[in-house]
Protein backbone atom coordinates (compact mmCIF):
# COMPACT_ATOMS: atom_id res chain seq x y z
CA UNK A 1 0.00 0.00 0.00
CA UNK A 2 1.15 3.62 -1.04
CA UNK A 3 2.38 5.97 1.76
CA UNK A 4 -0.50 8.30 -0.72
CA UNK A 5 -2.99 5.41 -1.01
CA UNK A 6 -2.83 5.11 2.96
CA UNK A 7 -3.47 8.78 3.42
CA UNK A 8 -6.52 9.04 1.33
CA UNK A 9 -8.09 5.59 2.63
CA UNK A 10 -7.59 6.70 6.52
CA UNK A 11 -8.39 10.13 5.61
CA UNK A 12 -11.92 8.58 4.29
CA UNK A 13 -12.32 6.65 7.84
CA UNK A 14 -11.95 9.88 9.59
CA UNK A 15 -14.48 11.66 7.75
CA UNK A 16 -16.77 9.08 7.75
CA UNK A 17 -16.28 7.94 11.60
CA UNK A 18 -16.40 11.63 13.08
CA UNK A 19 -16.07 11.78 16.78
CA UNK A 20 -15.46 8.09 16.42
CA UNK A 21 -12.69 7.29 15.21
CA UNK A 22 -10.21 5.83 17.87
CA UNK A 23 -7.10 4.47 15.77
CA UNK A 24 -5.53 3.07 12.81
CA UNK A 25 -2.62 0.79 12.24
CA UNK A 26 -0.75 -1.55 9.91
CA UNK A 27 0.45 -4.83 10.38
CA UNK A 28 3.38 -6.38 7.99
CA UNK A 29 3.20 -9.95 8.77
CA UNK A 30 5.46 -12.76 6.43
CA UNK A 31 3.86 -15.83 6.17
CA UNK A 32 6.57 -19.22 6.70
CA UNK A 33 5.99 -19.31 2.56
CA UNK A 34 7.05 -15.69 2.27
CA UNK A 35 3.96 -14.48 1.31
CA UNK A 36 3.25 -10.88 2.90
CA UNK A 37 -0.39 -9.77 4.15
CA UNK A 38 -0.64 -6.39 5.45
CA UNK A 39 -3.48 -5.70 7.98
CA UNK A 40 -5.54 -2.78 8.77
CA UNK A 41 -6.64 -2.46 12.09
CA UNK A 42 -9.34 0.29 12.90
CA UNK A 43 -10.80 0.69 16.02
CA UNK A 44 -13.91 2.48 16.14
CA UNK A 45 -15.73 4.07 19.66
CA UNK A 46 -19.56 3.54 19.67
CA UNK A 47 -21.13 4.04 22.81
CA UNK A 48 -17.92 3.63 25.47
CA UNK A 49 -17.58 -0.17 23.36
CA UNK A 50 -14.58 0.24 20.67
CA UNK A 51 -15.11 -2.13 17.33
CA UNK A 52 -12.00 -3.53 15.79
CA UNK A 53 -12.26 -3.51 11.97
CA UNK A 54 -9.89 -5.14 10.13
CA UNK A 55 -8.79 -5.47 6.33
CA UNK A 56 -6.24 -7.87 5.32
CA UNK A 57 -4.32 -6.90 2.04
CA UNK A 58 -1.84 -9.34 0.97
CA UNK A 59 0.06 -8.11 -1.49
CA UNK A 60 -0.51 -9.50 -4.60
CA UNK A 61 -3.80 -7.98 -4.39
CA UNK A 62 -2.40 -4.38 -4.03
CA UNK A 63 -2.77 -3.62 -7.13
CA UNK A 64 -6.60 -3.93 -6.98
CA UNK A 65 -6.73 -1.17 -4.41
CA UNK A 66 -7.01 1.80 -6.06
CA UNK A 67 -10.45 0.31 -7.35
CA UNK A 68 -11.71 0.03 -3.66
CA UNK A 69 -10.38 3.69 -2.84
CA UNK A 70 -12.88 4.74 -5.63
CA UNK A 71 -15.51 2.25 -3.97
CA UNK A 72 -14.88 3.65 -0.44
CA UNK A 73 -15.11 7.02 -1.35
CA UNK A 74 -18.37 6.71 -3.07
CA UNK A 75 -20.08 5.07 -0.61
CA UNK A 76 -18.41 7.19 2.18
CA UNK A 77 -19.79 10.01 0.38
CA UNK A 78 -23.31 8.09 0.16
CA UNK A 79 -23.51 7.41 3.43
CA UNK A 80 -22.45 11.19 5.17
CA UNK A 81 -25.64 12.23 3.06
CA UNK A 82 -27.96 9.47 4.47
CA UNK A 83 -26.67 10.62 7.86
CA UNK A 84 -27.20 13.72 7.71
CA UNK A 85 -30.60 13.48 6.69
CA UNK A 86 -31.49 10.53 9.54
CA UNK A 87 -29.22 12.17 12.03
CA UNK A 88 -28.64 16.12 11.55
CA UNK A 89 -25.77 16.83 13.62
CA UNK A 90 -24.57 13.82 15.07
CA UNK A 91 -21.22 11.58 14.64
CA UNK A 92 -21.16 8.20 13.79
CA UNK A 93 -23.68 6.01 14.01
CA UNK A 94 -24.61 1.96 13.68
CA UNK A 95 -24.35 2.14 10.03
CA UNK A 96 -20.83 3.01 9.84
CA UNK A 97 -20.06 -0.59 11.09
CA UNK A 98 -21.92 -1.94 8.41
CA UNK A 99 -20.39 0.07 5.60
CA UNK A 100 -16.98 -1.38 6.91
CA UNK A 101 -18.39 -5.34 7.52
CA UNK A 102 -19.38 -4.66 4.04
CA UNK A 103 -16.56 -3.71 2.64
CA UNK A 104 -14.28 -5.79 4.27
CA UNK A 105 -16.71 -8.75 2.55
CA UNK A 106 -16.04 -7.05 -0.81
CA UNK A 107 -12.29 -7.02 0.00
CA UNK A 108 -12.28 -11.02 1.26
CA UNK A 109 -14.39 -11.79 -2.01
CA UNK A 110 -11.87 -10.34 -4.28
CA UNK A 111 -8.93 -12.08 -2.15
CA UNK A 112 -10.06 -15.41 -2.64
CA UNK A 113 -11.40 -14.78 -6.06
CA UNK A 114 -7.83 -13.62 -7.44
CA UNK A 115 -6.39 -16.61 -5.42
CA UNK A 116 -8.45 -18.78 -7.28
CA UNK A 117 -7.80 -17.06 -10.65
CA UNK A 118 -3.76 -17.32 -9.93
CA UNK A 119 -3.74 -20.81 -8.91
CA UNK A 120 -5.76 -22.08 -12.21
CA UNK A 121 -2.93 -19.96 -14.22
CA UNK A 122 -0.32 -21.96 -12.48
CA UNK A 123 -1.85 -25.16 -12.73
CA UNK A 124 -2.50 -24.01 -16.77
CA UNK A 125 1.01 -22.76 -17.07
CA UNK A 126 2.44 -25.89 -15.03
CA UNK A 127 0.20 -28.22 -17.62
CA UNK A 128 1.46 -26.55 -20.52
CA UNK A 129 5.21 -26.87 -20.00
CA UNK A 130 4.46 -30.58 -18.99
CA UNK A 131 2.77 -30.63 -22.30
CA UNK A 132 5.52 -29.04 -24.02
CA UNK A 133 8.18 -31.66 -22.99
CA UNK A 134 6.08 -34.61 -23.32
CA UNK A 135 6.02 -37.24 -26.49
CA UNK A 136 2.36 -37.93 -26.80
CA UNK A 137 2.16 -41.15 -27.94
CA UNK A 138 4.77 -43.42 -25.33
CA UNK A 139 4.08 -40.66 -22.81
CA UNK A 140 7.63 -40.13 -22.06
CA UNK A 141 10.02 -37.19 -22.39
CA UNK A 142 9.99 -35.57 -25.91
CA UNK A 143 13.44 -34.42 -27.51
CA UNK A 144 13.67 -31.07 -25.63
CA UNK A 145 12.87 -32.33 -22.52
CA UNK A 146 15.87 -35.15 -22.98
CA UNK A 147 18.18 -33.00 -24.31
CA UNK A 148 17.47 -30.52 -22.03
CA UNK A 149 17.46 -32.67 -18.90
CA UNK A 150 20.66 -34.68 -19.97
CA UNK A 151 22.58 -31.33 -20.70
CA UNK A 152 21.85 -30.24 -16.68
CA UNK A 153 22.67 -33.73 -15.24
CA UNK A 154 25.84 -33.60 -17.37
CA UNK A 155 26.93 -30.21 -16.11
CA UNK A 156 26.27 -32.09 -12.68
CA UNK A 157 28.62 -34.67 -13.30
CA UNK A 158 31.39 -33.38 -14.60
CA UNK A 159 31.79 -30.61 -11.90
CA UNK A 160 31.64 -33.67 -9.65
CA UNK A 161 33.94 -35.58 -11.23
CA UNK A 162 31.04 -38.76 -11.81
CA UNK A 163 31.12 -41.14 -14.75
CA UNK A 164 27.61 -41.08 -17.21
CA UNK A 165 26.96 -42.67 -20.53
CA UNK A 166 24.45 -41.97 -22.97
CA UNK A 167 22.18 -45.09 -24.56
CA UNK A 168 21.18 -44.40 -28.49
CA UNK A 169 18.20 -46.91 -29.35
CA UNK A 170 16.50 -47.74 -32.44
CA UNK A 171 13.51 -50.44 -32.79
CA UNK A 172 14.59 -52.76 -35.80
CA UNK A 173 13.08 -52.93 -39.06
CA UNK A 174 10.20 -50.60 -37.30
CA UNK A 175 9.39 -49.75 -41.34
CA UNK A 176 8.27 -53.53 -41.66
CA UNK A 177 6.51 -53.40 -38.99
CA UNK A 178 4.48 -50.35 -40.35
CA UNK A 179 4.47 -51.88 -43.83
CA UNK A 180 3.13 -55.07 -43.02
CA UNK A 181 0.63 -54.49 -39.46
CA UNK A 182 -0.71 -51.00 -40.26
CA UNK A 183 0.39 -47.51 -39.18
CA UNK A 184 -1.59 -48.21 -35.74
CA UNK A 185 0.12 -51.21 -34.93
CA UNK A 186 3.20 -49.20 -35.84
CA UNK A 187 2.14 -46.40 -33.15
CA UNK A 188 1.20 -49.47 -30.66
CA UNK A 189 5.02 -50.82 -30.55
CA UNK A 190 6.40 -47.18 -30.07
CA UNK A 191 4.34 -47.12 -27.00
CA UNK A 192 5.20 -51.05 -26.11
CA UNK A 193 8.68 -50.12 -26.59
CA UNK A 194 8.39 -47.56 -24.63
CA UNK A 195 7.06 -49.20 -21.53
CA UNK A 196 9.53 -52.46 -22.07
CA UNK A 197 12.49 -49.57 -21.61
CA UNK A 198 11.00 -47.33 -18.61
CA UNK A 199 10.77 -50.66 -16.52
CA UNK A 200 14.46 -51.67 -16.95
CA UNK A 201 15.59 -47.86 -16.02
CA UNK A 202 16.25 -45.86 -12.79
CA UNK A 203 13.92 -43.29 -11.43
CA UNK A 204 17.57 -40.94 -11.88
CA UNK A 205 17.49 -42.23 -15.87
CA UNK A 206 16.40 -39.81 -18.54
CA UNK A 207 14.66 -41.37 -21.01
CA UNK A 208 13.25 -39.44 -23.69
CA UNK A 209 12.27 -39.80 -27.64
CA UNK A 210 14.32 -38.41 -30.21
CA UNK A 211 11.67 -39.12 -32.81
CA UNK A 212 10.50 -41.76 -34.83
CA UNK A 213 11.39 -45.00 -33.43
CA UNK A 214 14.85 -43.24 -31.85
CA UNK A 215 14.80 -43.12 -28.21
CA UNK A 216 17.79 -42.34 -25.55
CA UNK A 217 18.66 -42.58 -22.66
CA UNK A 218 20.73 -41.17 -20.27
CA UNK A 219 22.64 -43.16 -17.27
CA UNK A 220 23.97 -40.41 -14.53
CA UNK A 221 26.31 -42.07 -12.22
CA UNK A 222 26.91 -44.72 -14.37
CA UNK A 223 30.59 -46.29 -15.60
CA UNK A 224 30.91 -47.81 -19.00
CA UNK A 225 30.42 -51.58 -17.84
CA UNK A 226 27.17 -50.68 -15.62
CA UNK A 227 26.23 -49.11 -18.51
CA UNK A 228 26.71 -51.99 -21.00
CA UNK A 229 24.73 -54.43 -18.34
CA UNK A 230 21.35 -51.69 -18.51
CA UNK A 231 21.80 -52.01 -22.40
CA UNK A 232 21.61 -55.58 -22.48
CA UNK A 233 18.99 -56.06 -20.05
CA UNK A 234 17.16 -53.66 -21.89
CA UNK A 235 17.80 -55.99 -25.30
CA UNK A 236 16.86 -58.60 -24.00
CA UNK A 237 13.82 -57.47 -22.14
CA UNK A 238 12.79 -55.98 -25.49
CA UNK A 239 13.44 -58.81 -27.86
CA UNK A 240 11.44 -61.58 -25.19
CA UNK A 241 8.53 -58.83 -24.59
CA UNK A 242 6.38 -59.62 -27.79
CA UNK A 243 3.38 -57.47 -28.94
CA UNK A 244 0.39 -59.11 -29.43
CA UNK A 245 -1.62 -57.61 -32.23
CA UNK A 246 -4.95 -58.92 -33.72
CA UNK A 247 -4.49 -61.94 -33.18
CA UNK A 248 -0.53 -62.35 -34.50
CA UNK A 249 2.47 -62.06 -32.69
CA UNK A 250 4.66 -58.82 -33.26
CA UNK A 251 8.52 -59.30 -31.97
CA UNK A 252 9.97 -56.27 -31.37
CA UNK A 253 14.10 -56.04 -31.54
CA UNK A 254 16.51 -52.81 -30.61
CA UNK A 255 20.03 -52.10 -31.58
CA UNK A 256 21.98 -49.99 -28.96
CA UNK A 257 24.88 -47.66 -29.44
CA UNK A 258 26.72 -47.02 -26.16
CA UNK A 259 28.78 -43.84 -25.47
CA UNK A 260 30.95 -42.45 -22.19
CA UNK A 261 30.81 -39.01 -21.38
CA UNK A 262 33.96 -37.85 -21.51
CA UNK A 263 33.38 -33.70 -20.53
CA UNK A 264 32.42 -32.80 -24.24
CA UNK A 265 31.64 -29.32 -24.18
CA UNK A 266 28.77 -29.72 -26.72
CA UNK A 267 25.86 -31.98 -26.00
CA UNK A 268 25.60 -32.93 -29.36
CA UNK A 269 29.40 -34.48 -29.67
CA UNK A 270 28.25 -36.83 -26.95
CA UNK A 271 24.94 -37.63 -28.94
CA UNK A 272 26.98 -38.08 -32.16
CA UNK A 273 29.31 -40.24 -30.84
CA UNK A 274 26.33 -42.22 -29.36
CA UNK A 275 24.93 -42.43 -33.03
CA UNK A 276 27.73 -43.71 -34.55
CA UNK A 277 28.10 -46.61 -32.08
CA UNK A 278 24.29 -46.92 -33.12
CA UNK A 279 25.05 -47.13 -36.90
CA UNK A 280 27.33 -49.81 -36.11
CA UNK A 281 25.52 -51.78 -34.41
CA UNK A 282 22.70 -51.94 -37.41
CA UNK A 283 25.43 -52.57 -39.54
CA UNK A 284 26.64 -55.33 -37.68
CA UNK A 285 23.40 -57.00 -38.71
CA UNK A 286 20.88 -55.41 -35.59
CA UNK A 287 19.47 -56.99 -32.07
CA UNK A 288 22.85 -56.38 -30.39
CA UNK A 289 25.08 -53.48 -28.51
CA UNK A 290 27.98 -51.42 -29.99
CA UNK A 291 30.12 -48.91 -28.02
CA UNK A 292 31.91 -46.05 -29.28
Amino acid sequence: MTVSTMARYYSFINDVVTNGFAFCSDVLLERCDGEKWTFSLFGVLKEEIIYLIAVQFPTHILAVFEDFTKMINEQGRLLRQEQKKAFPGQGSNWKTIDIYAKLNNDLLKTQRSLEKKQHQLEQAYKEIEALSKTDALTGIGNRLFFIESAKKELYRCSRYGMDACILYMDIDHFKRINDSYGHVAGDATLSHFARVCRAQLRETDIFGRIGGEEFCVLLPHTPMNEALSTAERIRMSVESATLAWEGQTIVVTVSIGVALFQDEKEFSELLNRADRALYNAKKQGRNRIEIE
